[in-house]
């Protein structure tokens, strides 16, 4: 039975500075400490860039057992700092998207893999132990034997959960780089909350992953829930505004419309944004929400070529639905920022100028332009790596959507797609309305520090 021991969370996030508090770590250290007689600390390089701080935390907290959260892009590091802690000596678990996608390639450099969402397997684990067993929901070793558990070991009441607590992070410094309500021309305290696990849709370049981290099943917090914690945060943190960080979360409409009514009574003159999909919401609906605070959406439009959206993507929407929606949320007054993706496998230059022009077109108060990126385990990345035209590569640092792309593709060269994506930069934020959003994020030294970071993204 787990007893007084020191557990230490790594959150290897190395090389950019971000706004996006990582809650997924967040809420596995404030469940093990809310569970367990054990003392928990949550390692964020997030502002930390160093192996020396992971080093220091590690060794000044008398570290017994050490977590670490690995997606594709982090696994480099994430598997150094597994060796770090193992050559002193501690016992090494892993956890995350990638370590739940592709194990085989962690569990060398680990003692244990948890997949899927952590909470309840890495509980039932940790109070096994000092005995090694399988558990559901992980990979787990000893001397002998590999004991492997793929099947999920999820909460099915996520009020269940706990609120994370966000006093394991360097909380004021996520402020200062949190920028999702900057479009609506205040420099607004906030931060993400999530409501939500699962997505039901078939984007290829989430699923099946979303699938095999959360189950088939989308599962909803009470709206009573989520509004409690939006009121906790506003208590201890002052914050005046959040971003739902759910995938899509105007899928279950009668839950939107339940939340806006609960939220609306109390008052609280926060605002709000969401991630949102353009076939699931209408004009009555963001009317609604408006009312409730909603100021700003986030579209998933991807490319204006229906092609690539629904032969490539499995997207299920088309261009006209995005420049809808667009148009309905400014007509309500609510500001929008929309995503697109460059460089689909076999995309041509026609196509992506044709998503270039587009982006523009429809007036989006924000846009912003990622990479196609078939990351492991995707549906994706299978179309990609099992076809003798492309060539995916195998450093999994290349896996960053920001400005790589991970395959080459004889169609357009990976360095004519990254000078069209700095065109499509320019030529969107060329206009005048685009003009005046950039003075508003200079007018201030927080603007400057958080539109420097969106550089550093884009263009590193």
């Amino acid at each position: 039975m787990l007893d007084n021991y020191n557990i230490s969370i790594v959150f290897p996030r190395m090389k950019y500075a971000s706004g996006d508090p990582p809650l997924g770590p967040l809420y596995i250290a404030t469940y093990l400490k809310r569970a367990l007689n054990a003392n928990v600390q949550l390692i964020d390089t997030t502002f930390h860039h160093d192996y020396s701080y992971v080093f220091k935390r590690i060794v000044n907290y008398s570290t017994d057992i050490v977590g670490i959260y690995i997606d594709t892009i982090m696994f480099n590091d994430a598997i150094f700092i597994a060796h770090m802690a193992k050559s002193l000596g501690k016992f090494v678990i892993a956890g995350g998207p990638h370590a739940t996608i592709m194990p085989e390639t962690v569990i060398p450099h680990v003692d244990a893999i948890i997949i899927g969402e952590g909470e309840k397997p890495l509980l039932e684990f940790l109070t096994a132990l000092p005995s090694i067993k399988s558990v559901r929901g992980s990979w787990t070793k000893n001397e002998e034997q590999l004991f492997k558990s793929g099947e999920l070991n999820i909460v099915d009441n996520l009020d269940d959960i706990p609120f994370p607590d966000h006093s394991f992070l360097e909380y004021w410094k996520y402020m200062q780089y949190w920028h999702y309500m900057d479009a609506t021309g205040k420099n607004l305290k906030g931060t993400n909350i999530i409501a939500s696990r699962g997505c039901p849709f078939h984007c290829t370049y989430c699923q099946p992953t979303l699938r095999k981290m959360f189950g088939s099943k989308l599962r909803y917090r009470s709206p009573e829930n989520v509004v409690e914690e939006i009121l906790e945060l506003k208590r201890l943190y002052n914050i005046q505004s959040f971003m739902f960080q759910d995938d899509t979360f105007t899928i279950n409409k009668k839950w939107v419309y339940e939340f806006v009514e609960i939220f609306s009574k109390k008052q609280s003159g926060i605002v709000w944004g969401c991630n949102t999909r353009a076939d699931t919401v209408d004009k009555q609906l963001l009317r609604e929400m408006y009312k409730a605070g909603l100021r700003k959406i986030h579209i998933g439009a991807e490319s204006a070529n229906e092609r690539i959206l629904n032969d490539i993507y499995k997207k299920g929407i088309v261009p006209e639905q995005v420049k809808e929606t667009v148009s309905i949320a400014h007509e309500i007054g609510i500001k929008t920022l929309t995503f697109f993706m460059l460089g689909a496998p076999g995309e041509t230059k026609k196509e992506i100028l044709k998503t270039i022009k587009f982006a523009r077109q429809i007036r989006s108060d924000e846009v912003t332009f990622n990479l196609t990126q078939p990351l492991p385990g995707t549906g994706l990345y299978d179309i990609i790596s099992t076809d003798p035209k492309y060539m995916v590569v195998q450093d999994f640092t290349k896996f960053d959507y920001y400005n790589k792309r991970a395959f080459k593709d004889v169609t357009i060269s990976n360095q004519a797609l990254k000078l069209l994506r700095i065109i499509a930069f320019f030529y969107v934020y060329s206009s005048l309305d685009a003009f005046i959003y950039m003075i508003r994020h200079i007018s201030s030294r927080s603007g400057i520090k958080k539109l420097f970071a969106k550089f550093k993204r884009v263009f590193s």
